[in-house]
């Protein structure tokens, strides 16, 4: 009976409107402060699946450039200390 006295005078958890507030870190109810850390959990693991596919992205194009200059297409001068002439095309 204390207990049903106690929940009937507790502030309703904010976000749902149907519990009283279980944790005062947030001033939410249970259900609605474990939706919430799901939901930064969730965010968190999109944010690094988004972070993989950038490296991924850009690991392909290194690849494709590295492909096209062992293919001839690098115009450089064949010197291999990176320096150029003023048209490294014309021999």
């Amino acid at each position: 009976m204390k207990r049903v006295r106690e929940l009937a005078e507790a502030e309703l958890c904010p976000c749902c409107g149907k519990r009283p507030i279980s944790v005062s870190a947030t001033g939410l109810c249970w259900r609605c402060h474990y939706n919430a850390l799901c939901a930064v959990h969730e965010e968190e693991a999109a944010k690094l699946q988004g972070q993989r596919e950038l490296w991924a992205a850009r690991s392909r194009l290194q690849r494709r450039r590295r492909a096209t200059d062992k293919a001839g297409g690098d115009c450089s001068d064949g010197t291999g200390d990176g320096s150029e002439t003023m048209d490294p095309c014309t021999p």
